[in-house]
């Protein structure tokens, strides 16, 4: 807080005290407080308008956490969860393009934000977007390497026929997942396109 007087063209460290505040005990207020004046003296900073706008939405203040979070989204780099919220609103509304657009960003910027991920390939699905959807997972396992993810891409390359690269990449999995039902069954829909429909049959059994 001191040092955000001292730099008031720095709007990271107005955030950042706004935000330790909020994770002192009890000082939840105090913390939603200074937010509000830093916003009545700074009415440009948009990572202020982040943390207004998420804390109003989950005091059920909608109109106006909304209002707030379209301007935080502007950002070059928003606040943690912003675009997100953005992007599931788009999504809710249908405005596929839009919602890619925001869970796109909000990637960028916090590849730890899971919802974002999960979201986003819900609009990949929807969109029959297999190449997006590949570059996805393909994304989420740099940072999760999970059976979840790995399952993700080769159903993108499945769908989007790279059945090879399909191949390749299941039977690796399936040795490292062998409890897995959802590669199971990944196996069996692919052994059928290669034509070992035994096998595919036998699988679908397992």
């Amino acid at each position: 807080q001191q040092a955000a007087k001292g730099l008031p063209w720095a709007s990271h460290l107005r955030v950042r005290g706004v935000i330790a505040l909020s994770r002192v005990k009890g000082q939840g207020a105090a913390s939603l407080a200074l937010a509000e004046q830093y916003r009545a003296e700074y009415p440009d900073d948009r990572m202020i308008a982040g943390y207004l706008g998420l804390t109003y939405l989950n005091q059920n203040n909608i109109q106006e956490g909304v209002s707030l979070l379209k301007e935080a989204g502007k950002a070059k780099q928003p606040l943690l969860m912003v675009s997100f919220h953005l992007g599931a609103m788009a999504h809710q509304r249908g405005d596929l393009t839009a919602a890619e657009a925001h869970l796109r960003k909000e990637i960028e910027f916090h590849p730890k934000n899971v919802l974002a991920f999960r979201l986003l390939k819900d609009v990949y699905v929807a969109t029959k977007n297999w190449d997006g959807m590949v570059q996805l997972a393909q994304r989420a396992l740099e940072f999760r390497n999970t059976v979840e993810w790995t399952h993700i891409k080769v159903l993108g390359l499945f769908n989007n026929r790279e059945y090879e690269r399909c191949r390749r990449i299941l039977d690796v999995a399936m040795k490292r997942y062998p409890e897995s039902s959802h590669l199971a069954l990944m196996d069996a829909n692919l052994l059928q396109k290669e034509g070992k429909e035994s096998e595919a049959m036998q699988r679908l059994e397992e």
